[in-house]
């Protein structure tokens, strides 16, 4: 919404929604011979691929990744190194391709303003409770930096935990 509002004359779509692991990845070269640099930015690049979705539209996704596409057309038998996007060869999505289409992306949005507004609305009204969540096996306890000093006893965590349900693409 902001990019839409200081480029009103521009169309502005999502490229993609991505995780990514901030950890510096090592990448492991043989000290004999030369060091073929096209390899070592592929393996590079491969420590660097992100999760999450991205826009389905190949003028996007050539623009994210050129070994995607071109010319408005997906090219076959492709697996990015960097996205969760790979390619049949009739030049077709693979299963398990990570893409939305402009419906799918106007879904997110709009269920993420609810969360927001929903939580925010919370905030206002005092609630401020811990209410880490808990998705299937993991938990915002597992990642938090807090959890040994905030009080949660691990055998107490189920009384407080906002359990999710995961939500269908």
């Amino acid at each position: 919404e902001a990019e839409k509002k200081h480029h009103p004359d521009k169309n502005v779509e999502p490229a993609g929604m991505l995780y990514f692991h901030v950890q510096d990845p090592q990448v492991q070269i043989e000290t004999e011979g030369e060091v073929d640099e096209i390899d070592f930015e592929r393996s590079l690049l491969s420590k660097y691929s992100c999760k999450g979705y991205v826009n389905q539209k190949t003028e996007i996704l050539e623009k994210l990744d050129a070994e995607l596409g071109s010319h408005g057309e997906l090219n076959s038998s492709v697996k990015s190194l960097c996205y969760p996007v790979k390619t049949k060869k009739d030049g077709t999505f693979a299963v398990g391709t990570n893409v939305f289409s402009d419906e799918m992306w106007e879904k997110l949005i709009a269920h993420v303003k609810d969360l927001v507004h929903q939580n925010g609305k919370e905030i206002l009204e005092g609630n401020i409770r811990i209410h880490p969540y808990r998705l299937n096996t993991k938990s915002g306890c597992d990642y938090c930096g807090m959890k040994d000093i905030c009080g949660i006893e691990k055998n107490n965590r189920q009384e407080v935990e906002n359990v999710l349900e995961g939500i269908d693409k």
